[in-house]
């Protein structure tokens, strides 16, 4: 990570105990130290980190994360990648090969009993070269664990939520589970959710009572977590003078407000909707859609009733194509903020919330932990969150109210207007 020259830190009360809970998290329920509970100190082998059947940047962080502090503590490990992840996910693609880790890849272009079996053939393969501690899987679906139950291997798995289903459908032809959530898989691992704040466990009743449920801070690494301190002590002002110095944002200036929704590509993809095979469901990816068109009026009418320019950055991609309608009709008086090169780094993207309003869609997520890590006051929503069947989208909506009670986040319940949230943060942060 680089270093960051500072000199002035936030000194408004509230601001200064946001830090302070993303670090009581990481003491109480540091993830790396129940991996290694988990599987005995690795005393039997190294443990198998398998990748795929999860998506969405919050995924490719944990797997990033994960990769590099086992480099720095030197654990024993051995990668297993599904092909369509590897070839989603060009970062930790990237990462493996710079590293020189050798994958077993699983071939994943098939149906759900063949996939198991594929899962199953690895594992039986990297077990057999040796003795192994166990199966390190992300994502709630159970493909890799249940081939480390049936070769009689602990399993643990690492997700944002809890299954939001568990079932017991075996396909009687082969033997296999017929559900990508088999109950057998969750009654034998440990289960470790992840939530960057404390006082957050998930209500009984949303996920196998027989499972072992663990919270857990994000899995970031030393080194992450060592910028996102660095980050605490740099004001907004100091963030946005430091991404100009880099260059990284097109048409990023020295005065404007800055509005950086943090709401994953996935949730505006069609390609992710349940009719194509995918998680979402359309009343879902309606709220989605209805959010990122709230977030683009409101920015509109901030500089409207201000009279003053306010930008916005809209991720390159499908959010972009998606709500191009949206910036025709109303961004007359945005500046829309874009990526000099495509890409934009990790660090990049922490420092331009940091110089701006972050507005982020869910508490339980990758950049609501990153924002208490660098101590940033954010607006937070939990979208999607609950639909008309009742059922609230990885248990988003509870962790709202949970959130909510810490008092960390400008949390943003559902019906609930965004520009008011918007410039309590303004206020709150002195933009």
């Amino acid at each position: 990570m680089k270093e960051i020259a500072t000199r002035n830190q936030f000194t408004e009360p509230r601001l200064g105990a946001i830090a302070q809970e993303f670090d009581s998290q990481k003491e109480s329920n540091d993830p790396f130290r129940l991996i290694r509970n988990t599987f005995g100190d690795y005393k039997r082998g190294p443990v198998l980190l398998a990748l795929g059947g999860v998506g969405g940047n919050g995924a490719s962080t944990k797997a990033e994360g994960i990769l590099e502090q086992f480099d720095l503590d030197k654990t024993p490990f051995k990668v297993a990648a599904m092909k369509k992840y590897l070839a989603a996910n060009p970062l930790i693609d990237s990462y493996l090969k710079k590293n020189g880790i050798n994958v077993i890849v699983v071939e994943d272009g098939v149906d759900m009993n063949t996939l198991y079996e594929n899962c199953e053939k690895a594992v039986a393969e990297i077990a057999s070269k040796g003795m192994i501690s166990g199966v390190l899987s992300l994502g709630p679906r159970t493909y890799y664990p249940e081939a480390a139950r049936r070769q009689g291997l602990q399993a643990m798995m690492i997700d944002g939520a809890v299954p939001d289903k568990w079932e017991d459908t075996i396909d009687q032809s082969t033997g296999y589970p017929d559900t990508a959530y088999a109950s057998s898989a969750y009654n034998k691992a440990v289960y470790a959710t992840t939530c960057g704040f404390t006082g957050w466990m998930p209500p009984k009743g949303t996920y196998p009572g027989e499972m072992d449920l663990k919270v857990i801070q994000q899995p970031f690494s030393d080194r992450k977590n060592s910028f996102l301190k660095q980050l605490r002590d740099l004001s907004p002002q100091e963030a946005r003078f430091e991404l100009m110095q880099r260059g990284v944002i097109s048409s990023l200036d020295g005065s404007s407000t800055i509005i950086v929704p943090t709401m994953d590509q996935v949730y505006l993809n069609p390609e992710a909707l349940v009719t194509n095979g995918g998680f979402m469901t359309t009343e879902q990816f309606g709220q989605g859609f209805s959010f990122m068109s709230e977030t683009i009026i409101s920015a509109a009418k901030l500089a409207e009733k201000s009279g003053e320019k306010v930008s916005i950055y809209l991720r390159p991609g499908v959010i972009t194509d998606m709500m191009s309608s949206v910036v025709r009709q109303y961004g007359e008086n945005l500046i829309v903020l874009t990526p000099q090169d495509e890409i934009v780094t990790n660090e990049d993207w922490l420092l331009l919330r940091k110089a701006g309003v972050a507005i982020g869609r869910a508490p339980l997520c990758v950049s609501t932990a990153e924002a208490l890590g660098m101590g940033d006051y954010q607006v937070t929503a939990a979208v999607p969150g609950v639909t008309s069947d009742g059922v609230s989208y990885m248990t988003e909506n509870a962790g709202l109210t949970a959130l909510n009670r810490r008092g960390i986040s400008k949390v943003l319940f559902p019906g609930e207007p965004l520009l008011p949230a918007i410039q309590e943060v303004i206020v709150a942060k002195g933009l």
